[in-house]
């Protein structure tokens, strides 16, 4: 078990569930980015986490993943 230095959970009102971000054009870096297989391994996508660096949502961090290796044109295109 963790030693927490006495924290008690009961004490400590719980942190709101944080919501998506609104669609909109947002000021941000590339965090990271990696390639991973497609779940039927037919192909690869970038997976791409960017962080948010003025504004109101400012320290918030978003995916998203573009198949720009796959087996289906369609979904290079739409990537």
């Amino acid at each position: 078990m963790a030693y927490l230095d006495g924290f008690d959970a009961n004490k400590v009102e719980p942190n709101a569930p944080m919501q998506p971000i609104p669609v909109g054009t947002y000021l941000s870096i590339i965090e990271k980015s990696e390639r991973k297989a497609t779940k039927n391994n037919n192909g690869y996508m970038m997976e791409y986490t960017f962080l948010v660096v003025e504004g109101q949502y400012k320290g918030r961090r978003v995916k998203t993943r573009l198949n720009l290796w796959h087996s289906n044109e369609v979904a290079k295109k739409i990537a």
